[in-house]
């Protein structure tokens, strides 16, 4: 059976109707066929900052295998293919059933269900069962004419799914640079090592390769993988099912996984380029970094060394803080020196369109250092540590909100409930029938963040809470004021700071003199009749001073943007004789892109 395998005359079962067609066409037009190079002339062009390529196939009079590499943008096979000199296409779509070489019949294969064709000048709608073209399958494409086919699409990291103990209908990710040998391509994975691999050569016929052939980029070929297979490449990538690096609004990090299957004594450098070229707003995490920060900035080229027969693992992260607009996209061309190059499309978005650091931020300041209020000079302003210069931590909970505007806003509290969208009517041809409606797409539902509690009724609950709809709270337990919320000077950023000053009154709940069952503090006189000024006004001023950059040895890739440090300081006055200093740290993370605070009620009928 092995040796049968191998004679030029067999073909696939389950090809062979199609073989025998190819076969017929080819010898009645004098084998003036492309060469089997045909695919092999493939240009990929880049628009700058964008994920999408053109890839351009040159096709030749009578039968080509092409492989496609992109996504199109339209990939209706009649937009592919419009205007192109096109008798048929075919593909090939079994996923179980296996095949063998027999020989060849002459019957035309239109009932088998493996075959999907395109026909564009056939009138016979139901004979076309083909209907869109697809990264990463091949093609046999009939044409009449020479001409290039050019194909405007997203690239993707193929994964392929081998049908076992059968013929594969393929091509696979070839670096039309430095094109590689059938042998060495193949020589990682036992499945495929034995090279029962078909080209279609210069005649449009299918012929068997030789080890020390050149693959081509662009082409197909008939494969064979003798048992199961995850084969994909001598260097795989797996970036996630979708074969993409997407760094959606809320996505920060991705992980991409390279794995070198060969057993190349020194290993191999991958070489990672930016097709669109210009400053990657990506960062690399590399715990080796000499400038302590272990997020480094990802240049291009990178090149990475990788042994062989291993796996490495890349964290990848987005500064947001970097990206010229609301999107950046690029594609990244990656080759290990050895023949096998991946596309790789990476993409990055920011939902919000006001001010970059729009938001809710929530942290933690840790007070460590406070004033000798009663020292010997009760002047001094100093915040101090005891005399290892360690002071007592107390932790206290911090919240900011920066509006569209870039107005930043000290809380107290805030509440996450619910805004339903608005609702359209559906046209009815019956007037007695009742009014339906239909979501309005242009007026979604969405969350508001409350800091007025007299609001709560306007919304609807953010989450389920033993069934019944709830809002999400947040508190502050370290700041009061009158104020659902208190505008602050200044700016949040790198290098920039904000600051207020607010009072606590006599008479307000929280004032810590104010007690209303005690007579010497509860602001009456001995008789309860008069007013008596007996609880002390406490004045705060807070300062926070945002730091330029992450602190030495921080794991923050994208600084500014989603995290942000800095020093806090606050002079209290009321307390004691002389104002208490204190001090110390924070650290804030933006929880929520939201830019309104306590926006309008919208009912809608």
């Amino acid at each position: 059976m092995e040796s049968s395998r191998r004679e030029t005359s067999h073909v696939p079962r389950g090809h062979e109707a199609f073989f025998g067609e190819l076969a017929c066409e080819s010898s009645a037009s004098s084998r003036r066929r492309l060469p089997v190079q045909l695919a092999a002339i493939l240009l990929l062009t880049l628009p700058l900052q964008a994920q999408t390529i053109t890839q351009q196939i040159p096709l030749t009079a009578g039968w080509n295998a092409i492989h496609i590499e992109v996504e199109p943008d339209i990939n209706d096979i009649d937009q592919v293919f419009s205007g192109m000199p096109i008798e048929a296409v075919w593909a090939f779509f079994d996923r179980k059933n296996a095949v063998e070489f027999i020989q060849r019949p002459d019957e035309p294969p239109w009932n088998d269900p493996s075959w999907r064709r395109y026909l564009p000048s056939n009138p016979n709608t139901f004979l076309q069962t083909l209907f869109t073209v697809n990264a990463h399958h091949a093609y046999l494409v009939k044409a009449t004419n020479d001409a290039t086919l050019t194909i405007t699409g997203t690239p993707r990291i193929p994964a392929f799914r081998w049908v076992p103990d059968s013929f594969n209908l393929r091509g696979f990710p070839v670096d039309p640079a430095l094109p590689p040998t059938f042998g060495s391509f193949f020589a990682p994975s036992s499945a495929h090592s034995d090279l029962l691999i078909y080209r279609l050569d210069a005649g449009g016929e299918w012929e068997p390769v030789a080890p020390q052939d050149q693959m081509q980029s662009g082409e197909a070929y008939w494969v064979y993988s003798d048992g199961a297979s995850d084969f994909d490449a001598p260097l795989e990538i797996d970036v996630g099912a979708n074969g993409r690096m997407e760094f959606f609004a809320s996505l920060e990090e991705l992980n991409v996984t390279f794995h070198n299957r060969s057993d190349d004594f020194l290993g191999r450098t991958l070489v990672i380029e930016n097709q669109a070229g210009g400053p990657l707003p990506l960062s690399y995490y590399d715990l080796e970094s000499v400038s302590g920060n272990p997020w480094v900035n990802l240049p291009s080229p990178y090149n990475l060394p990788i042994s062989a027969e291993t796996t490495l693992t890349r964290r990848v992260a987005v500064r947001r803080g970097d990206l010229a607009g609301n999107q950046f996209g690029t594609v990244f061309q990656i080759t290990d020196g050895a023949g096998t190059r991946h596309l790789l499309p990476v993409s990055a978005e920011r939902a919000e369109v006001g001010h970059p650091p729009q938001g809710l931020w929530v942290g933690t300041v840790i007070l460590n250092a406070v004033n000798e209020a009663n020292g010997i000079d009760p002047q001094q302003t100093t915040p101090t540590q005891d005399a290892n210069g360690n002071g007592s931590e107390f932790r206290m909970r911090l919240m900011l909100h920066v509006a569209t505007n870039a107005t930043v806003s000290l809380l107290k509290q805030v509440i996450q409930l619910w805004q339903d969208g608005g609702y359209i009517p559906i046209p009815i041809a019956n007037p007695n029938q009742p009014q339906l409606r239909s979501p309005d797409p242009d007026n979604p539902g969405h969350f508001v963040l409350l800091t007025d509690d007299l609001r709560i009724l306007d919304f609807e609950g953010a989450t389920l809470r033993d069934g019944e709809p709830v809002g999400r709270r947040i508190s502050c337990a370290a700041f009061d004021f009158p104020e659902t919320h208190r505008e602050m000077a200044g700016s949040l950023g790198p290098g920039q700071s904000v600051s207020d000053t607010f009072t606590l009154r006599r008479y307000h709940p929280t004032n810590p003199f104010l007690h209303r069952r005690h007579p010497d503090h509860d602001n009456k006189d001995a008789k309860f009749q008069g007013v008596e000024e007996e609880a002390l006004e406490v004045t705060r001023t807070i300062l926070l001073r945002f730091d330029s950059a992450p602190p030495p040895g921080g794991s923050v890739s994208d600084y500014g943007y989603n995290e942000i440090h800095g020093t806090y300081q606050e002079v209290l006055r009321g307390l004691h004789q002389h104002d208490l200093i204190v001090s110390g740290t924070f650290r804030l993370n933006r929880v929520s892109l939201i830019g309104e605070l306590n926006p309008p009620a919208t009912f809608t009928a």
